[in-house]
């Protein structure tokens, strides 16, 4: 019998352990924004990343320029392939994680000055801000049915009740 509640309490023990470091892990990595800048060049890896970003500057600057956007689309994506461009779409990058998370309430925008340096023209500068389509989660809902959190909230603590689960309304 003993054997076997400790067991049981070992197994307790190493899932709990297990949920703590995989929410510091995703505390640390998910909801930073700090470290999603340094992360420009892994994130620009990704395809769709790269294409929706060369997209919404290319088709914001084409008729500016007098060229076909599939030129310029070409010239950011290649501009973002490299280390120079993953440097010069750092904000960029920052703005748009900082939205997903919800802790950029405002649109994700690519400014004039940010055209000009992707495009490598300055007649874009005059330009206003251009919008990247960036859709933010808001709050996190986790298992515990009612349990709200705001991204910067999350902690390995975090489904066991405490103050950040609401509370029932007091009768008067």
């Amino acid at each position: 019998m003993r054997r076997g509640l400790a067991g049981l309490l070992f197994f307790i023990a190493a899932v709990a352990l297990a949920l703590a470091a995989g929410g510091w892990y995703l505390q640390l990595v998910a909801f930073d924004t700090a470290r999603s800048g340094d992360l420009a060049r892994v994130v620009l890896r990704d395809d769709a990343i790269r294409t929706q970003i060369a997209t919404v500057a290319g088709d914001a600057t084409a008729q500016t320029l007098g060229v076909a956007p599939e030129q310029i689309r070409a010239q950011v994506d290649t501009l973002a392939r490299s280390d120079a461009g993953a440097d010069l779409m750092r904000q960029i990058i920052t703005d748009a994680h900082a939205k997903l998370i919800g802790e950029h309430p405002g649109p994700v925008e690519i400014t004039g000055p940010q055209l000009v340096q992707l495009t490598r023209n300055e007649a874009v500068g005059a330009l206003p801000p251009v919008v990247l389509p960036v859709f933010a989660f808001g709050k996190v809902q986790l298992v515990a049915p009612g349990l709200r959190l705001e991204p910067g909230e999350f902690t390995p603590m975090s489904c066991a009740p405490g103050p950040n689960v609401p509370s029932a309304p007091k009768p008067p």
